[in-house]
C-alpha cells in the first residue's frame, strides 16, 4: 500500500510517494521545492536523504550536497547531477540514471551496482573506487572520467565512449575508446 504524505522540514517540502523520502533541513536551495519528478533543488544540502524507490525523473540537484544519500531503486532518469557531491557512503545501486547529467559529479566510493547509467553524461565524473558491478553504462559519456580501482564486473560498455579517461588500473585511455579502455 503506498504511503503519501508531505513532511515540511525547515521551509522545505519533501514529498513522500511510493518509496520512503526524509532529507535534513536543507542550508540553501529546494527552500520551496518538492522533491518530486522536475523539481529544482540546486545547491541544496540535503544530508541522508533517503529516497527509496521514489520518481524523481529530471530533478535538478545540480551542486547539491547529498552525503550518506541512500537513492536506491530511485528513478533519476534525466536528473541534473552536474557538480554535486555524493559521499560518503551513498547508496544508487539499482538506480535509474540513464540520461542523467553527472558532469563533473564527484562520486568516490559510492555504490552504483546494477545502476542503470545507459545515455548518462559522466564526463569529468570522479568515480574512483566506485562500484559499478553490473551497471548499465551503454551510450554513456565518461569522456575525462576519473575511474581508478572502480569495480565494472558485468558492466554493459557498448558504446560508452572513455575517451581520455583515467582507468581502473590508473592509466589513461586514448582518444576513441567506445566501449572499452584503448591504452
Amino acid at each position: 500500500m503506498p504511503f503519501i504524505a508531505g513532511v515540511l522540514v525547515a521551509a522545505c517540502v519533501v514529498a513522500l510517494g511510493t518509496g520512503t523520502a526524509f532529507a535534513a533541513p536543507p542550508t540553501q536551495g529546494c527552500v520551496t521545492a518538492q522533491l518530486k519528478p522536475d523539481a529544482n533543488c540546486a545547491n541544496s544540502n540535503l544530508e541522508d536523504l533517503w529516497v527509496s524507490r521514489d520518481n524523481l525523473s529530471r530533478i535538478n540537484l545540480s551542486g547539491a550536497n547529498l552525503p550518506r544519500a541512500h537513492m536506491s531503486g530511485a528513478n533519476l532518469s534525466g536528473a541534473n547531477l552536474s557538480g554535486a557531491t555524493l559521499l560518503p557512503d551513498v547508496d544508487l545501486s539499482g538506480t535509474n540514471l540513464s540520461g542523467a547529467n553527472l558532469y563533473q559529479a564527484f562520486l568516490p566510493h559510492a555504490n552504483l551496482a546494477g545502476a542503470n547509467l545507459s545515455g548518462a553524461d559522466l564526463t569529468i565524473a570522479n568515480l574512483s573506487d566506485v562500484d559499478l558491478s553490473d551497471a548499465n553504462l551503454s551510450g554513456a559519456n565518461l569522456y575525462h572520467a576519473f575511474l581508478p580501482r572502480a569495480n565494472l564486473t558485468r558492466a554493459k560498455l557498448s558504446g560508452a565512449d572513455f575517451s581520455g579517461a583515467r582507468w581502473i588500473n590508473g592509466r589513461d585511455c586514448a582518444q576513441g575508446s567506445i566501449g572499452q579502455c584503448k591504452q
